[in-house]
């Protein structure tokens, strides 16, 4: 089975197939991932992609269709393929034309620009490369002897995967002391901003208040002025801290310091040291 989509119809046996690498996630980073696998791998090799995101290959960040929402990365560094770092301004170029490469793109081209690339990479592959495609959420991974993965599945199926990538995304927030929310309030509260059918609930004047000052705040207010939203917007945050704009000048890249310490903490105390003496020059 190649390149398909598999659900609790197929037989036992079909489903209980071993795989070298399982990716969880139907995402921007499970998709990317297979992507590039399918260039470095050498068949014969079998790949499963599990998740059951209506947005495949998208993922919540690129399946949004309002134009007004941006990449926040210059298109001239957005190419999926490292080796070919020109490969999403030119697939822009494609489609609208001259492009400036220091650009900020519409997020609903770059999900398109996936969609395209996987597509391209499915076709031209070699057919010893089998990638299947798995409608469903997984709902357990446990180890098992010889060294290997079993997984289970929320419609009855289950496999097995020598190797496994986790590009589980990293969700919704919760909304603090939830608990103590009145029932008559609860329909006014948006617990997924992504999902943009909230923005039809709101009347042009009404009040709106932004739990958190970072880049979805950005986002949903904008989606909210594309809709015509005249009405006061309030952002509560803990830090009061907005994002900064990027950089009207070209930076040269340098070498990242490395601290003798691994560990996560220290690694990101250098990286904000060395972030602070590059922009102070």
């Amino acid at each position: 089975m190649l390149s398909s989509e598999r659900n609790a119809t197929e037989r036992p046996e079909e489903a209980s197939r071993g795989y070298d690498v399982a990716i969880v996630g139907a995402g921007f980073s499970a998709i990317s991932l297979a992507m590039n696998l399918l260039r470095v791998l050498r068949p014969p090799v079998s790949v499963a992609i599990v998740g059951d995101d209506p947005g495949f290959g998208r993922g919540t960040a690129y399946r949004t269709d309002l134009r007004v929402h941006r990449l926040n990365v210059a298109a001239a560094r957005m190419s999926v393929y490292a080796d070919e770092p020109d490969d999403f301004l030119s697939w822009l170029g494609s489609r609208y034309g001259g492009v400036s490469p220091d650009g900020f793109a519409a997020r609903t081209d770059y999900g398109l620009y996936l969609r395209d690339r996987l597509a391209a990479a499915l076709r031209d592959r070699d057919r010893a490369f089998r990638i299947d495609f798995i409608k469903a959420k997984a709902t357990s991974c446990n180890l098992q002897t010889p060294p290997s993965f079993g997984f289970e599945l929320d419609n009855g199926e289950t496999f097995r995967a020598a190797n496994v990538v986790l590009a589980l995304g990293v969700g919704s927030a919760d909304i603090p002391a939830a608990d103590q929310i009145d029932d008559q309030a609860e329909h006014r509260i948006v617990r997924n901003p992504w999902r943009l059918s909230w923005l039809s609930r709101v009347r042009a004047a009404e009040t709106v208040l932004m739990l958190g000052s970072g880049l979805t705040m950005i986002d949903q207010v904008l989606a909210l002025f594309a809709r015509g939203h005249e009405g006061k917007v309030h952002v509560l945050s803990r830090r009061g801290l907005v994002s900064h704009s990027h950089a009207t000048h070209k930076l040269a890249p340098v070498t990242p310091a490395r601290p003798e310490s691994r560990e996560i903490s220290a690694l990101l105390a250098s990286l904000r040291a060395q972030a602070r003496e590059t922009c102070a020059r």
